[in-house]
């Protein structure tokens, strides 16, 4: 999010005083950490960002690159073997919190971070995702959500009111329909391919509408009628020709490429690194704003949280080591060096130097995550229940299967995989 002046001397400073205060019990140790990033992303931090924490911590950090869903296996072979664990702290996706819960795989962090003194703000909901039961199972790393993405040039040679102005669902559907007719062919782009990411999508359009999955007592409330309104809503959309058909395909990176970057679309729901990508391609004319409002507005939480395995050897450390990515110092220099959206409210704070496109971004961001984010339902079987999702959407909006039949039996089978989990 932008430089910050001063900022290196700042932290240099605070870097060498914090190595006098290095806490004994971690010096010649190490922490290993399991991560799943990209080649560049695990450069950065292992060459700019592990040696601070480890100046602070007094101990080496050990980084392991690993897919998220292979470490969680990982770490539930090493509890049945009985044998010590090798691993200290996970950095892993939101969306499968759930399987960490549920197979009760984590160490307790309640007592170590309701005696923190000097914690750092997290948005409200963010922070409530790693918090089950006031159990504090994981604690955000990083956070972002999706908003919605709008063609501002499009909108005023059509004459289309600026999504700033919609009300409700209704204004939606007018805006994709005046394009359609105004241009010959649909405006309105999804993320629409079967995967994670349409299950936000739809799951953004639920929530927003007053229906859930599963509520807080833990019944699966996935066949209510706002569930089917919301179905029978895309449905319409769907049908109508208002939504590009391309989405059936479309995934993250390819909805900016082949629909908003070529014009084939002028209104979509993403996730923050589109804007990054419309603007390294002079795409000045994509704007943000929060996402459409039914009942309320919302939008599925995306982000990495840390987690102590129940059995890691240094759980500890791996808090010192956590706290020190959670202080205000490590979560702005991950936000310049990285570019991540962190949790730490700190690091959301607009700089007057920042271009216009990135303050309007950060600001709907922030108001998204303080209002109106929600995580994923976090349960061991997630990814079951989220595949069952994908196939209603894809029974009701694609196939023209009835919303009313189809939602009553995904919600059956949603029912059967929270029993065997």
């Amino acid at each position: 999010m932008g430089h910050r002046n001063g900022f290196a001397i700042a932290l240099s400073i605070a870097l060498l005083m914090s190595m006098s205060l290095c806490i004994e019990e971690g010096e010649g140790k190490t922490v290993t950490v399991y991560y799943q990033l990209v080649a560049e992303e695990e450069n950065t931090l292992k060459n700019e960002i592990f040696p601070a924490v480890e100046d602070e911590i007094g101990a080496s950090i050990r980084g392991v690159n690993l897919d998220n869903l292979d470490t969680i296996d990982k770490v539930n072979a090493e509890i049945r073997a009985g044998r010590g664990g090798s691993i200290d702290v996970v950095m892993t996706d939101i969306a499968y919190l759930g399987m960490w819960y549920g197979g009760n795989a984590y160490y307790d962090l309640t007592d170590l971070y309701n005696g923190w003194t000097d914690k750092p703000e997290i948005f409200e909901p963010v922070l409530n995702a790693g918090i089950i039961d006031d159990t504090v199972v994981a604690l955000p790393l990083r956070t972002d959500c999706e908003v919605l993405y709008y063609n501002e040039e499009a909108f005023d040679e059509y004459d289309v009111p600026l999504p700033d102005e919609w009300d409700s669902w209704d204004d939606l559907y007018k805006a994709a329909k005046t394009f359609k007719e105004k241009t010959g062919s649909a405006k309105m782009g999804i993320k629409g391919d079967l995967y994670e990411g349409l299950t936000c999508t739809v799951l953004s359009y639920i929530w927003a509408n007053g229906g859930d999955v599963i509520d807080e007592q833990g019944n699966v409330v996935f066949d209510s009628p706002q569930t089917v309104e919301t179905f029978d809503f895309l449905k319409k959309l769907w049908n109508e020709g208002l939504i590009h058909q391309s989405s059936r395909i479309w995934r993250e990176g390819s909805i900016v490429e082949e629909g908003m970057m070529t014009n084939q679309i002028y209104m979509t729901m993403d996730w923050p690194y589109a804007m990054g990508m419309l603007q390294n391609a002079g795409r000045d004319e994509w704007k943000v704003t929060l996402t459409p409002k039914a009942e309320t507005r919302t939008t599925a939480l995306g982000g990495w949280y840390f987690v102590v395995p129940e059995n890691a050897p240094e759980p500890e450390l791996a808090w010192e080591f956590i706290k020190s990515m959670l202080s205000d110092d490590m979560q702005l220099l991950m936000n310049e060096k990285l570019g991540w959206s962190m949790a730490n409210t700190k690091a959301w704070e607009i700089d007057p130097s920042w271009p216009q496109w990135q303050k309007d971004l950060v600001a709907v961001q922030r108001e998204m995550l303080d209002k109106y984010a929600k995580p994923r339902p976090q349960i061991n079987a997630w990814a079951e229940v989220s595949f069952a999702i994908q196939n209603c959407f894809s029974r009701v909006v694609y196939g023209g299967e009835s919303a009313a039949s189809a939602v009553k039996e995904t919600a059956s089978q949603i029912e059967s995989i929270v029993r065997r989990a």
